[in-house]
């Protein structure tokens, strides 16, 4: 995720680029639809949860998901996802 570049000014970041995005992505993979649906499931996770998606204190509201993933470059979010995913084993089996 570190490769997607980070549009942000840096007076107004509260949440690391890193979590924002995977917990975008992982909410999305679970069924959510919408800013409102994945700050909803964000809020939904248990405390070690977030923490390993890298937040310590308060969570991302909906408004601020949407602001932030409208900045997202997706083709860019899209070639470092696909990449991630085909480093993968599973699918570096799938690929010889």
């Amino acid at each position: 995720m570190a490769a997607v570049p980070d549009l942000r000014r840096r007076r107004g970041v509260r949440y690391r680029l890193a979590s924002l995005l995977a917990v975008a992505v992982c909410a999305v993979l679970a069924g959510a639809t919408t800013f409102a649906a994945i700050a909803d499931w964000t809020a939904d996770l248990d405390k070690p949860a977030r923490r390993r998606l890298g937040f310590t204190g308060r969570i991302p509201v909906s408004s601020t998901v949407w602001r932030f993933l409208i900045r997202i470059d997706a083709q860019v979010l899209q070639a470092v996802l696909t990449g991630w995913l085909l480093g993968q084993p599973y699918f570096e089996m799938l690929s010889c």
